[in-house]
This record gives structure tokens, sequence and C-alpha cells, in this order.
């Protein structure tokens, strides 16, 4: 068989997903929230808003790949809005990839039932 890299992200889910899909989560979260940072340090906000916290922009990314908007953080600069969509669409991705993981992980197998 060829190795490819989706060959390799198929024996990773097959042998540990929880560890892939919590390291993927857990990746995402420090990129997309250091790139929130990175864009939106220099626009004024207030000082509850600021995103010059890194705990702001990791909330912000938690928030916008789970969908579920709040509200309380958005994007000002239209960098940061780019990064805002790609982080929503990897989040689709990522939280359906948990979602598959938890339900085989708590489906029985023949022997069980």
């Amino acid at each position: 068989h060829k190795a490819s890299l989706l060959f390799s992200f198929r024996c990773l889910m097959r042998d540990a997903p929880v560890k892939l899909v919590v390291i993927l989560l857990g990746f995402a979260i420090i990129v997309f929230g250091y790139l929130y940072r990175l864009f939106e340090q220099d626009f004024p906000t207030d000082s509850n808003k600021n995103f010059s916290y890194m705990s702001n922009t990791f909330w912000l990314s938690i928030i916008t790949m789970t969908t579920v908007g709040y509200g309380d953080f958005y994007p000002r600069s239209i960098f940061t809005k780019i990064v805002g969509v790609i982080c929503a669409f990897y989040g689709v991705f990522a939280v359906s990839l948990f979602v598959i993981t938890l339900t085989n992980y708590l489906n029985m197998d023949g022997a069980e039932e």
C-alpha cells in the first residue's frame, strides 16, 4: 500500500483516536489564537476585550471552532476575519472528528453485546 498522509492519518485514528483529536484541537487553539493576536493587537479595544492577552484569543479560537459565537470577542480587521473563517471550517472538521471518536469509543462491539 502506498504510504500517504491520509493513510498515516487513518492509522493514527485507528490506534490512538482520542490522543489525535486532543492534539489536533489543542494545536489549532494555539495556532489560531496566535494568529488572532498577531492581526488584532494594534486595534484599540476595551480593557476587558484586549487581544494582547493570549487567554482572550484562545477563548475566541474555541468559541469560533465550536461555532458558538457568543459575540463577546470578534475580529475587526479583514485578515482576522479571514482567520476566523478558516478557524470555523477547521472547527467543523475537528468537532466532527471528536464526535465520531466519542461515538466509536462508546459503541459496544459484538462480544460486549
